[in-house]
């Protein structure tokens, strides 16, 4: 790849605070892709939806977060074109336990369907609430049927661990480009390993072609593998 990942880090636009990730999105050209259709999987506060459809303005983009606590942030984006859906994705259409994360100081952060270990805590600064909230959840299938997506270009997913409940929810519109937050999820969750969420995602066709700090850019090539 020609282009350099970005930096992660807060913007700000017209006066608002918005957290960028690292996919740089000149990388969608450079595999020939012209998006028409982009998830932003946990979305957080739309940052990321935000920067992809200034780049790609004719897309359809979705902003994908269940978390109240993030609702007015993410809700923004809408002004700007972006379609925002205050749910989650996963491997079942059901309410799910959702365990809302906040720093020391009360700063609400990214939640996740799974419980954080000590480890997660030490590292990071940060609480999660012994006890869960209800969110509603879809598996990607349902999701796409129901905004009538017949095809995913590109799939931004930050889910803080609960990656491999996505991909078993994943039949069908596989994302041609898929940026995944992984490597940092060692011994952070009680779920799924990241060599387990590997494993499942090459079995889906994938293949690893990127890999920057926790970050996995996954390229579909149809080859499924071990």
């Amino acid at each position: 790849m020609r282009s350099e990942v970005l930096k992660d880090e807060f913007y700000t636009h017209e006066g608002e605070r918005y957290y960028g990730s690292g996919f740089n999105p000149l990388w969608l050209s450079e595999f020939g892709i012209t998006p028409k259709c982009i998830l932003d999987v946990g979305s957080y506060d739309g940052g990321d939806a935000l920067r992809l459809k200034f780049a790609f303005p004719d897309a359809d983009i979705f902003a994908i977060e269940p978390d109240p606590l993030h609702k007015d942030k993410v809700d923004r984006v809408q002004k700007y074109g972006v379609k925002v859906c205050n749910y989650a994705i996963s491997n079942e259409n059901e309410d799910r336990d959702f365990y809302q994360v906040f720093r020391s100081e009360g700063d609400p952060q990214a939640g996740s369907f799974l419980r954080n270990t000590a480890k997660y805590t030490e590292t990071w600064d940060m609480n999660q609430i012994e006890e869960p909230i209800k969110v509603t959840a879809v598996t990607w299938d349902k999701f796409c049927i129901d905004n009538g997506i017949t095809e995913v270009d590109f799939a931004n997913i930050d889910v803080e661990g609960a990656v491999f409940d996505i991909m078993l929810g994943m039949t069908t519109c596989l994302p041609k480009l898929m940026w995944v937050e992984l490597n940092n999820i060692i011994g952070m969750f009680d779920g799924y390993s990241p060599t387990e969420t590997r494993k499942i995602i090459y079995q889906k066709g994938y293949d690893a072609v990127y890999e920057y700090g926790a970050d996995v850019l996954f390229h579909y090539s149809g080859s499924s593998r071990e």
